[in-house]
């Protein structure tokens, strides 16, 4: 009986014990996955700013040539003005033409505005001098040449 007792110790005990171990294998191993995934994040951190600060170099560099060179070519600057000046010329030239234009066209009406007034004094006067050979108006209630309407 001692025998069986002592069968039986030995197997409540050695299956507690290997409960045990596989518990702490168990919890062993999830703690070395979390210690691989932690150390797989800060090679991938570190490697994630290692490579923005080279990137950040390269383009400082770049910028730093291109703020040294002029951005816009001086040829082109220059075509550029001549442009804008060939342009007001042009304009220039055009407003002289259009002035001479208008000056002619003015001229032209001021000549036949003045020929036109000619005209209705005629025929103003014919038609007063009708009108008094008629007696429908007389010398007093007439205005004077030039006034009125």
């Amino acid at each position: 009986m001692e025998l069986v007792k002592g069968v039986e110790r030995a197997t409540t005990t050695t299956v507690s014990a290997l409960r045990t171990a596989v518990i702490a294998a168990l919890a062993l191993g999830n703690q070395k996955l979390v210690l691989d995934q932690v150390t797989a994040l800060n090679t991938t951190t570190g490697n994630i700013i290692e490579s923005t600060s080279r990137m950040l170099r390269q383009q400082t560099l770049e910028i730093a040539g291109q703020a040294a060179n002029t951005t816009i070519s001086i040829e082109k600057l220059q075509a550029a003005f001549n442009n804008i000046y060939a342009t007001i010329d042009t304009i220039d030239s055009f407003k002289l033409a259009a002035l001479e234009n208008m000056r002619k066209t003015i001229d032209s009406l001021s000549t036949e505005v003045a020929r036109a007034q000619q005209y209705v004094e005629r025929s103003r006067s014919a038609e007063l001098a009708q009108a008094r050979a008629n007696g429908l108006v007389s010398e007093l209630t007439l205005p004077a040449s030039g006034q009125g309407a």
